[in-house]
């Protein structure tokens, strides 16, 4: 993904393993910091997390609700 810019399909189960994933390691926040081919892995998890914000020139995502 990061290495080619070719976004995986990403399926409701997808998303549901994400935020799992997130809750069996107790995240709060997922953020991404500058990156050679950073947009793919933006867009990709944007489509499992919904929208960032950018805070410092990171992207961020709070993740609490999804994981409450």
């Amino acid at each position: 993904m990061a290495d080619t810019g070719e976004l995986p399909p990403i399926s409701d189960t997808d998303r549901r393993q994400a935020v799992a994933d997130l809750r069996h390691w107790r995240a709060a926040v997922v953020v991404q910091g500058g990156l050679h081919h950073g947009d793919p892995v933006r867009r990709t998890v944007e489509a499992l997390l919904g929208p960032a914000r950018e805070i410092d020139g990171a992207l961020v995502w709070d993740v609490r609700p999804l994981v409450g």
